[in-house]
């Protein structure tokens, strides 16, 4: 289960840098979809860990 840890966090990483990077190019709806995301992501990191947890327990 570390590959998936390391793929949620490069995800986040890079939807982090999308959201700052859009916010500094575009100042439009386009960080919101990147914070959208990065919520998104966090949300399903969480569930994921919760998950593997009660199956090892």
């Amino acid at each position: 289960m570390k590959i998936l840890r390391a793929l949620v966090f490069v995800c986040t990483i890079v939807l982090f840098l999308y959201a700052v990077i859009g916010t500094l190019i575009w100042d439009y709806d386009v960080p919101l979809y990147g914070y959208g995301a990065l919520l998104m992501v966090s949300i399903t990191s969480v569930v994921l860990e919760k998950q593997v947890q009660m199956s090892k327990g």
